[in-house]
């Protein structure tokens, strides 16, 4: 088992064998998003060759991040008190989430001022967290983390806005 000294969000794509977070077990079997604070120990042991993604969030963009949750969204997939966050990932939310990772790699791809970078990655990735929590399926306990007011229809109009950049 270990930490890491940022958050995480770690994709597992086709994935077969268990996640072991705070000495739980979450059993991987196809996508699974799951959204790692600096506090989870964790340790994976899987038994098919997986493909996917993590993302670290520094503290300054995380703290950029609970602004934006806590302000406009009102949920924060970090902020779960009852263990780790931590979804399923269904074939329509991939290609979303592909999208916003394309978007994401862009932007750190860019010559754009730093601090202005720094704006675009944080509103690229908290359009990441958003589409997780409205398309992807959660466990039963993790329902409110889906998004059930109308911020997912203004986020999506502001990426139509990102995407011109």
């Amino acid at each position: 088992m270990h930490k890491h000294e940022t958050y995480m969000i770690m994709w597992i794509k086709n994935g077969h064998g268990i996640h072991y977070i705070d000495n739980r077990e979450y059993a991987i079997n196809g996508d699974y998003l799951f959204f790692l604070t600096r506090s989870h120990l964790h340790h994976y042991d899987l038994l098919k060759a997986q493909d996917g993604y993590c993302i670290l969030v520094s503290d300054i963009a995380f703290s950029h991040l609970n602004a934006i949750f806590n302000k406009e969204m009102r949920r924060n997939v970090f902020d779960w008190r009852q263990g780790v966050a931590y979804c399923k990932v269904e074939r329509d939310a991939s290609t979303d989430l592909e999208n916003h990772l394309c978007l994401i790699r862009n932007v750190l791809q860019s010559q754009e001022m730093k601090v202005l970078k720094q704006c675009y990655l944080v509103s690229a990735l908290a359009l990441f967290i958003i589409v997780a929590q409205n398309k992807c399926e959660w466990p039963d306990g993790m329902k409110e983390l889906k998004d059930i007011d109308h911020s997912y229809s203004l986020y999506s109009e502001f990426l139509s806005c990102v995407e011109m950049f």
